[in-house]
């Protein structure tokens, strides 16, 4: 099971951004410890504050969670499953979605492999040093994948053989 970068962007329904918006999650079963990963897991919660234009990310272990969004208006409660992915966003495990993903030609990824004299230490770092639209490699718990940046997203990507 994979440590999961989740990407969030927090919009009202008017589609302004909810700045500082915080969201707080806590992993179910409330009330129990798991063991997960080679360690024990505490049913603590952890949180993340949007920025000003509503933008943020955490990193959770797969696995079932309440969350709660607090903002100037109001709070917001509801449950959601992080899936065994090294990254996705909060919108698609709102909407159950099925996860993106794109594709990559073999003479794309060895251009890739080339140019890349060491993956990134992590999804996160790599996300910090690209812009959107640029494939990279990072170290995940999964071993070396292949992402890319899309709308400040982490997106897997997959060689077409």
């Amino acid at each position: 099971m994979a440590d999961c970068l989740i990407s969030i962007t927090a919009k009202s329904i008017t589609g302004a951004a909810l700045a500082n918006a915080t969201i707080t999650f806590t992993r179910l079963p409330g009330d129990a410890l798991t063991a997960q990963d080679g360690a024990t897991i505490w049913p603590a919660s952890a949180q993340v504050v949007c920025d000003g234009a509503g933008l943020g990310s955490i990193t959770l272990k797969t696995g079932d969670y309440t969350y709660q969004v607090s903002t100037a208006a109001g709070a917001v409660r509801g449950r959601i499953t992080v899936p065994d992915v090294v990254a996705t966003t909060l919108e698609l495990l709102l909407g159950a979605a099925q996860p993106p993903y794109v594709t990559i030609t073999w003479a794309e990824y060895q251009t890739l492999v080339s140019a890349t004299a060491m993956p990134a230490a992590s999804v996160a770092a790599g996300l910090a040093a690209v812009a959107d639209g640029v494939t990279f490699l990072a170290v995940s718990d999964d071993g070396v994948s292949i992402i890319r940046r899309v709308a400040g997203a982490a997106v897997p990507a997959f060689v077409e053989l």
